[in-house]
């Protein structure tokens, strides 16, 4: 009896997480516990999950973040996204009294790409929708041959970021 392979449990593991987050997703949205509802949340939760197993089949995934990025990731997220808001805030506050309004700026902030391998992607993926969360930022692009990564702020801030492997 051959054993599974550890990616067969995984993409399993994944597409049936998936499934039933579809399914939790789509009963959130529709908020209503009729037979109907159920019954139309688990078919759209199966069909979209079985089109992930083909894609899936057919595609050489090259993304796999580390558990220390998603967690370092979620754990930066909330203190950044309230501070964001604060800055904001002050700002539309400075915007009302004044009547000055705040200037939005560019940044290249240092930020080590690495390399072609699928954690580097994962890692790049990872910094960039972090820091596309708050309010106040998004990434633009990683220039990985001037290991920087270009953002706009809303509201200019000079706080150099202290990790360049993950600078949220």
């Amino acid at each position: 009896m051959k054993k599974a392979r550890r990616g067969t449990k995984f993409s399993i593991g994944i597409l049936v997480g998936s499934g039933t987050a579809l399914f939790l997703f789509y009963f959130w949205l529709v908020s209503k516990a009729q037979a109907q509802q159920l019954v139309a949340g688990a078919i759209i939760g199966i069909v979209v999950t079985a089109a992930m197993a083909a894609l899936a089949s057919q595609v050489k995934w090259h993304f796999f973040p580390s558990a220390r990025g998603v967690g370092s990731t979620l754990l930066r997220l909330p203190g950044k996204i309230l501070r964001d808001i604060g800055v904001l805030t002050m700002a539309l506050c400075r915007a009302l009294m004044n009547g000055t309004r705040p200037t939005g700026s560019f940044k290249e902030i240092p930020f080590s790409a690495g390399g072609n391998d699928a954690r580097s992607a994962g890692r790049r993926a990872m910094v960039e929708a972090g820091m596309c969360a708050p309010p106040n930022s998004i990434a633009i692009s990683v220039e990985e041959n001037k290991n920087v990564l270009l953002a706009h702020q809303l509201v200019s801030k000079t706080e150099p970021p202290a990790d360049k492997e993950w600078p949220l």
